[in-house]
């Protein structure tokens, strides 16, 4: 056919037929003056979609990129895909997904932040290091799984780092408050833990001062296993080990033994001979007591290391208990030496008796040797009893230093 036999429509630029009415390609009527025939006022049928557009609808659409349902009258998918081109807005995609990376990125910043101030507070040096890796292992575990459970059902593209940066911020707050209504909450039963420690070791300590005369005082439990287990322990050792000091005091005592400055040593030989073997007497009575204490002592160290207790909480009382044993040797021999020291200050009287006089209290040898000597052993005897007291005195500062450790 010629080109004279057709027209172009005006709607849709297609080619028809001249004598044509309506476009067969979009369906538009064409002017009613075109028509003949036809009268000044027509009805028009209402228009026909175009091929293009999508079907008037209240169904959801589906977007062919994505899958998504998106609203009947939706112009554009959340994925940048135009429903009315058929194509992606490139422009537009990236242009959302930079607006949700920097979200992403600023979620995850503030969540790293306040995790990182949480975690500066907790006391790690407690812990051991198996303790310490069991945790951190368990913590990861407990945090990132419900994370990576909820940012893997996330299927739509562009998606995942938002859902990932929101489960995180979620799951940090969840463990911010966790982390900080524990933390008061174990502030509340350590003020109260303390102040029942600090009652027990003041009667510990008001025991020992007074002579650690009668029962060793009970200790009022603090709600906290490792102090209570560690306490009853030692409460059990000091138990037996002053039963044992008491037996040895007494038997001590028993011997009568006089001040080795007693006028009455210095007038009467017979005196001075039964002071010396009281003295020898009481070292036998001391060094029969040091046999039984110190494997004491030892026996206590294994029940400490045998506690089911935190094993930072064990460790570091052990570090002091092996001091234990050190210095109940010393205090021992130094209460032999003192006992030693008065036997050879009674000696060298006794061996002297007949070289010196007492007069108006005082004492005067007819030798200058003997008066140099005698000056040394009253120098050996006072600084043998120094050295018991300060070892008495060490007894009492070690308490107050465990109590400062305790606490």
């Amino acid at each position: 056919m010629a080109d004279d036999d057709f027209k172009t429509c005006p709607f849709c630029k297609e080619k028809i037929r001249k004598e044509a009415v309506k476009c067969r390609f979009c369906g538009e009527w064409l002017e009613h003056n075109e028509q003949p025939g036809a009268s000044s006022i027509e009805t028009m049928p209402p228009p026909l979609s175009k091929p293009n557009e999508p079907p008037t609808t209240t169904a959801p659409v589906s977007c062919p990129h994505c899958k998504l349902a998106n609203p009947p009258d939706a112009v554009r998918c959340d994925c940048g895909y135009d429903f009315s081109s058929g194509r992606m807005e490139a422009t537009y995609l990236q242009t959302k997904t930079k607006t949700l990376n920097w979200i992403s990125a600023v979620l995850l910043v503030v969540s790293a932040l306040v995790m990182f101030a949480c975690l500066v507070q907790v006391p790690w040096q407690r812990f051991t290091p198996g303790e310490l890796t069991e945790k951190i292992v368990g913590g990861l575990v407990k945090f990132f799984f419900p994370v990576g459970m909820i940012t893997w059902c996330v299927k739509r593209k562009g998606y995942r780092l938002l859902t990932f940066s929101i489960a995180c911020a979620v799951c940090t707050a969840i463990f911010t408050y966790a982390y900080l209504d524990a933390r008061h909450n174990a502030q509340e039963k350590a003020a109260k833990s303390d102040r029942l420690l600090a009652s027990n070791i003041n009667s510990l300590q008001e025991y020992i001062r007074q002579g650690a005369a009668g029962e060793v005082p009970e200790f009022k439990p603090t709600d906290d296993v490792n102090i209570d287990t560690l306490f009853q322990t030692i409460r059990d050792f000091y138990k037996e080990y002053l039963q044992d000091w008491h037996n040895m005091r007494h038997d001590i005592e028993a011997l009568q033994e006089i001040d080795v400055f007693d006028s009455l040593l210095l007038t009467n030989k017979l005196n001075l001979e039964s002071e010396i073997q009281k003295r020898i007497a009481g070292q036998q009575v001391i060094g029969k007591f040091a046999a039984n204490a110190l494997p004491m002592v030892e026996n206590f160290k294994e029940k400490c290391a045998a506690l089911n207790i935190s094993e930072a909480y064990k460790t570091n009382f052990l570090k002091e208990a092996n001091k234990m044993a050190p210095q109940y040797k010393s205090m021992f021999a130094s209460w032999v030496r003192m006992q030693k020291a008065e036997q050879d200050f009674l000696q060298f009287l006794d061996d002297n008796f007949e070289g010196f006089q007492l007069k108006d209290g005082k004492i005067f040898f007819s030798s200058s040797t003997n008066l140099q000597k005698y000056a040394e052993l009253v120098e050996n005897v006072q600084d043998a009893n120094k050295e018991a007291e300060e070892f008495q005195k060490h007894g009492m500062a070690a308490v107050e230093a465990a109590k400062r450790n305790l606490q």
